[in-house]
């Protein structure tokens, strides 16, 4: 767990000096978030060749680890799912703040209920499985063993997009510049793409203009990827039908008898994602702006969407008899 003793003593004795000063006295170097929210840590195998015995069992080995949340945001819920051990037989199987299934399936779940807590950033879990190899029995030769499991959770991401609009009589070329916020932290990243009005210099390189015109529709394209290193990298992803959701702040509407593949909640004013879509993928909806008395304005659009992330890992251990060489 990240310390935060230092930052706490030091605000609280001299709460007249600037954050900044305070941090640069004890220092504390900003948090290092990742996109990889939930990563495994510590990794430890205690023999990755046990024997099988002539006894009724083989001898031990054990898997150990911590789990870790490396996002900006607490995580809700996450799990860690031993799936296959491959006829190795679990002896002992622990998890910290968690609960743990029972009988055949080995699971811990952390954060899914009012009693067991979120994990929040830097924070971390821990797992521990004993496994027993079989007996020389069932082992008459070297084997192979493959133990795998599936680490899964919860996350959020956003993105906002900035849009500058002219009313196409006084103004026909935008003096601002369009701009998406920096996106958040977490394996699914979203971005905007519109369509280009033109091209202008900046600091030697070109750069791409982004407009919209007063009552004229525009497409917006969103798309969806895995930005997760290959070790954490989720197949088969989906993002499921009214898990994304946009917000144009009043400054938009759906332009009339335009494709869109979000459907607007008549409640809120808010639009929610009409079909699942694969990661990597796509979504578009057209848009125009409502009526401004400006020569230009901004139009913004605000997604959030949540998911369900999930990696599989496996560990190989060689089992064979006393004596074998």
């Amino acid at each position: 767990m990240r310390k935060q003793i230092p930052l706490m003593f030091c605000l609280a004795v001299v709460a007249a000096v600037a954050l900044s000063g305070c941090l640069s006295n004890q220092g504390v170097t900003p948090a290092s978030y990742k996109n990889d929210v939930i990563t495994v840590e510590d990794y430890y195998v205690s023999n990755l060749q046990p024997y099988a015995s002539a006894e009724d069992r083989g001898s031990e080995t054990t898997m150990s680890f911590l789990v870790q949340n490396n996002g900006e945001h607490p995580v809700g819920r996450a799990a860690v799912n031993f799936f296959d051990t491959s006829g190795l037989v679990v002896s002992d199987f622990k998890c910290s703040d968690s609960t743990v299934s029972v009988g055949a399936r080995h699971i811990c779940t952390f954060g899914n209920s009012e009693a067991l807590g979120e994990i929040v950033p830097f924070d971390v879990r821990y797992i521990s499985l004993r496994l027993t190899a079989p007996s020389a029995d069932v082992i008459k030769k070297q084997t192979d063993f493959t133990v795998s499991y599936r680490i899964e959770y919860d996350y959020s991401g956003y993105r906002k997009a900035d849009l500058p609009v002219v009313d196409g009589t006084t103004v026909r070329t935008a003096s601002s510049r369009y701009s998406q916020s920096t996106a958040s932290y977490g394996p699914v990243l979203l971005s905007f793409e519109l369509p280009a009005r033109g091209t202008h210099k900046e600091d030697g390189q070109t750069v791409t203009d982004y407009w919209g015109v007063r009552g004229k529709p525009f497409e917006v394209v969103m798309k969806l990827t895995d930005v997760a290193s290959s070790k954490s990298k989720s197949k088969n992803l989906v993002l499921a039908k009214g898990s994304i959701m946009l917000d144009t702040k009043k400054s938009l509407q759906v332009a009339d008898g335009m494709p869109c593949d979000f459907d607007v909640d008549a409640s809120t004013g808010y639009l929610y994602s009409s079909k699942d879509v694969k990661v990597p993928g796509e979504l578009r909806c057209s848009f125009k702006s409502y009526d401004f008395s400006e020569p230009e304005t901004f139009a913004t659009l605000w997604a959030e969407y949540s998911y369900t992330y999930g990696y599989t890992l496996t560990e190989k251990f060689q089992v064979q008899p006393v004596g074998e060489t």
